[in-house]
């Protein structure tokens, strides 16, 4: 991802407009997570507000979109046909995964303490 560059000198030429068009920047063309983009926008407010006291107010900018996904779930036949296919100690740890919800380092922490 590009990053915003400004001299020492040039810093305080740069204000809300070009901020604006930064931020927007990161949402549209870089399409960067809504945390990173206010990460960004916090770390600019901060320098202008506490280090040049320079007040940037509404900036107006496009927010980041937050990324929708929908996870891949298995029917309960296809769970049944991998659940046939492994071996009894594989199955074991593949049925208390399934049917406790449990994430596969919890499953791998017990397995080594058992």
């Amino acid at each position: 991802m590009p990053t915003m560059t400004m001299t020492a000198t040039g810093i305080t030429e740069t204000g809300p407009v070009e901020i604006r068009a930064f931020l927007t920047r990161m949402a549209v063309k870089w399409q960067v997570s809504p945390n990173t983009q206010k990460v960004a926008l916090n770390a600019l407010a901060f320098l202008y507000n506490k280090h040049l006291g320079i007040e940037l107010g509404d900036l107006g900018f496009t927010l980041a979109a937050r990324k929708r996904y929908l996870p891949s779930v298995l029917t309960p036949g296809e769970v049944g046909l991998i659940l046939q296919r492994l071996k009894p100690r594989d199955k074991l740890i593949i049925q208390l995964l399934y049917g406790s919800g449990l994430r596969i380092t919890c499953i791998i922490r017990w397995c080594a303490r058992h």
